[in-house]
């Protein structure tokens, strides 16, 4: 049994996408409940499936974390259509993933006692020097959702 499509002011609340009104002028379409690499290429790559559509009356895609915000224009796109092909764009890609592409940023950090006001209370409540608190901080890479 496939889940049931949205019709016009409905809110879509089953697998494999949860879709909601973000006003009257977005609706927001959340793909996973954790922070997780997975579910933020499925974001992305519902953001850009979405954006090759080139529907009229689409204004913006904004990801998140878990989640999609689709700006339109209720003026020429009608919400309930537009959630309806939310829901089976996000079905029909039920697993699949942006392709990954990344960048690795360099972001500059300095660690003077002049600027780094909370490190000796890091060192303090972590039980480490503040040469490992720098050391394990500067040595790690981070993902940016």
């Amino acid at each position: 049994m496939s889940p049931k499509r949205p019709t016009a002011g409905s809110i879509l609340s089953s697998s494999p996408a949860r879709i909601a009104p973000a006003g009257d002028t977005a609706l927001v379409v959340t793909l996973g409940d954790v922070m997780d690499r997975a579910v933020s290429r499925r974001v992305l790559a519902l953001g850009e499936r979405i954006m090759a559509e080139a529907m009229p009356g689409l204004v913006e895609v904004v990801p998140g974390m878990a989640s999609l915000t689709v700006h339109f224009d209720p003026d020429v796109l009608d919400a309930g259509r537009l959630a309806a092909r939310l829901f089976d764009w996000a079905a029909a890609m039920d697993g699949q993933s942006a392709q990954q592409r990344s960048r690795r940023w360099r972001v500059p950090v300095c660690y003077d006692p002049a600027f780094a006001l909370d490190l000796d209370e890091v060192a303090a409540r972590t039980g480490l020097t503040t040469e490992a608190v720098i050391a394990r901080h500067s040595g790690a890479d981070y993902h940016v959702y």
